[in-house]
Parts: structure tokens; sequence; C-alpha cells
């Protein structure tokens, strides 16, 4: 028994050393039981692998190792290239039916700490449990053949969290009322507080709306989905004022970092323009980007005050991942284009998961001012191409 014990060691270390990373969560199981769930997204297609299970991902690149002690968890993806993986850490014994404060402090009473040996970059991740209170926390993003750590924590399994900020200035937005329906009925309503957030805890798998308004802006609906692994989901909304030009912002998650708004078109007075954060023009004497955001979530918005005839197209670039050759991190960044007009949200785009680029071409304005979908992924480094 001792052999085959030592066996099974041996094999395991060889896995981990023969894979691209291996992911390692150390805790104290006498202080509380976590478990470690990775989300894995490869070609459209979204799995959860869990810690306190053995079965491997469906395409076996990720992998779980066999533990040797009650107080870790041991996954090894084989290949990190063309994938997107977010790593949550959970108390394991959390239950929302029997919910009491004690279950708040579980993961820093027992001291999780993610370890992230990325043997193909030659690099190693440490990742501490935040300290706010709460029952799960996302300890960072594998993208594109490399970890990303963006640790933040999360009071609540099974809850939806809405964060509502003003679309122009980024700021967040309080008293901005909510109300969720699940297959039409209302089933919560709330608003969000002074650092425009507002969490609800919802009892029911599947898909859900909500109605988000406030006075003086431009109100919206979004759908969104409750899945059955309790991962918080998460709802970031950029409201609007009331307004009759056109307006485009831009949202997205913890990764990537920095994804940049573009937008080309024709100036009042003849000739052409391409927006940027970095090439700021004046049209017809005013700024259209509204707010640059190089740290996470958006919003990054553009404004058309002055509208001329002719084209206009607008993208998405991955500015923090531009030199990738082959690249999920745009696709994957759940990130969402608001188009407003006339007074009202006109569209909302979202990027297709089974793509691959660092651009996403995402609409166009024509010069009967409608807006038609791209939707075009290109691999693209330098900013001032991103239309070529």
């Amino acid at each position: 028994m001792r052999f085959l014990a030592a066996l099974a060691f041996i094999l395991s270390a060889v896995l981990c050393l023969s894979a691209d990373m291996d992911i390692i969560v150390a805790y104290d199981a006498f202080a509380g039981d976590a478990t470690t769930i990775i989300q894995y997204m490869k070609d459209g297609k979204t799995e959860y692998i869990r810690g306190h299970l053995k079965s491997p991902s469906k395409d076996n690149n990720i992998r779980i190792a066999e533990r040797f002690s009650g107080d870790s968890q041991q996954f090894s993806i084989e290949n990190t290239s063309g994938i997107q993986a977010q790593v949550w850490v959970a108390n394991h014994f959390a239950d929302e039916d029997f919910f009491d404060e004690s279950m708040l402090s579980v993961l820093q009473e027992a001291k999780v700490t993610v370890v992230i040996n990325d043997h193909k970059n030659k690099v190693s991740h440490r990742v501490e449990v935040p300290e706010e209170p709460g029952m799960i926390f996302l300890a960072g993003t594998v993208s594109d053949g490399a970890f990303h750590p963006s640790p933040r924590m999360y009071p609540k399994l099974k809850c939806f969290y809405l964060s509502v900020v003003d679309a122009k200035t980024g700021n967040p937005l309080a008293d901005v009322q909510a109300e969720i329906r699940f297959r039409g009925n209302l089933v919560s309503t709330g608003n969000t507080d002074s650092q425009g957030e507002l969490a609800i805890q919802l009892s029911d798998y599947g898909d859900y709306t909500i109605k988000i308004f406030k006075e003086g802006y431009i109100p919206v609906e979004h759908s969104f989905f409750l899945d059955l692994n309790e991962i918080p989901t998460l709802l970031r909304v950029p409201l609007s004022e009331e307004l009759k030009e056109y307006r485009i912002v831009l949202t997205w998650g913890a990764f990537p970092r920095d994804l940049d708004a573009h937008l080309a078109g024709p100036m009042p007075g003849g000739g052409t323009f391409h927006i940027w954060w970095q090439n700021k023009v004046l049209v017809g004497g005013r700024n259209f980007l509204d707010r640059d955001d190089t740290n996470r979530y958006g919003p990054e918005t553009i404004t058309i005050y002055v509208p001329a005839d002719g084209l206009y197209q607008y993208a998405v670039h991955n500015f923090s991942q531009r030199h990738a050759s082959v690249s999920t991190g745009l696709p994957g960044s759940q990130a969402r284009v608001d188009v407003y007009a006339n007074g009202k949200l006109e569209h909302s785009f979202n990027p297709d998961p089974s793509q691959k680029g660092t651009v996403w071409h995402v609409f166009n304005i024509t010069e009967d001012k409608e807006i038609v979908p791209v939707n075009r992924y290109s691999h693209q480094s330098d900013s001032k191409n991103i239309f070529k």
C-alpha cells in the first residue's frame, strides 16, 4: 500500500510538471472547509470543475490531482493557450437556506491561499483570501496562457449583484430602482445604496429579466441567468442621462484590465476622424470621448455630439492583450456595448465567446442613421490600425 501511495504521489507530481500550469488551493481544514470552482471556457462552451469532485474537464485539459491531505485541492491545466478559466473559492458547507453570520468568516479563519505555478512562463502567483467577510471569492483569471490575479470577495452564493454608474462620469448612482422578474413574475425589488450597488438573494435557477430606472436617466432592461453552480451573477449597468444624440457605452468584467473603445466617422466640415484614448481629437469643437477607463469594468463612453453625414464604425480593442496572436480575453471578457439614441436604449451587444481576437468590430451607423451589427473579430496590436 505504501508503494502504491508513493507511486501515485510521483505520478501526480509528473502530471503537474508536464502541464502548463498547476493550481493549489490550501486551507486549514480544522477552521473551515473550502471548495474550489474553476469556471472553464473554451470554444464558446462553459463548464465547471469542482475541487471536491474528481471529474476532469470534458476535454481532459483540466484535471484534479489526488489529494493526500484534507486541507488542499490541486488542479493541473495541460494547455493554457486558447482558453479562459476563472478560479473561485467558496465556503464548502455554506447553506443559504440556513444562513448565519458565522458563515461569512469561514474562509478567513481557514486562511485560504491560492498558489498558481505557471510552468509555461516560469512564474508563480500567490493570492490570499480577501479581508472582507463573504462566502465566495474570485482569485483571478487564466487567459491566453497566463494567470491574472483579481481577488474580490462576495458576501453570498446564489446572489445577484447589481452595480449602477453614470455612463458619462463613471460615478456610482444611488437610489436607482430595480425590478427583477422570473418567468414574467415580479420576484424582487430594491434600490442601490450610496455605492451604486444592490445585492438580491434569488431562490430559483434559470433566466431572469431586470428593469433599472432613475429619474432623469433612460430606463434599461437586461436579462441574466442564474446557474446551478451558484457563482455570483454580476451585472454592471451604466445609465445615460436623457439625450437625443448617440451615446455608446462599453462595460466589461474583472479581466482584461483595459479594453478600449474606438470610433471612426465623418467630420462635419469634411474628412474623417478616428477617436480612442490616445487620439482625443475634437469633432465639431467637441470631445466625443467622454470617459476612458484603464482599470477593469468601465464604463468607457463615446457620445456623437455633432452628427455628420457618412458612415460611423465602432470597435473594441483588447489593449491589455494586444500582442497576443490567438486571444480569448476579449470574447470572454463579459463585455457589453450599450447604444443609446433617441432617448432610449436602442441596442446592446455582447461578444461571441466562441471567437478569438483582440479586436471586436461591433457595429456601424449608416448614412441613414441605422445601427447595423458587424460582430467581426481580428487580431491587431497597433491601436491606430484597428479599422484597417
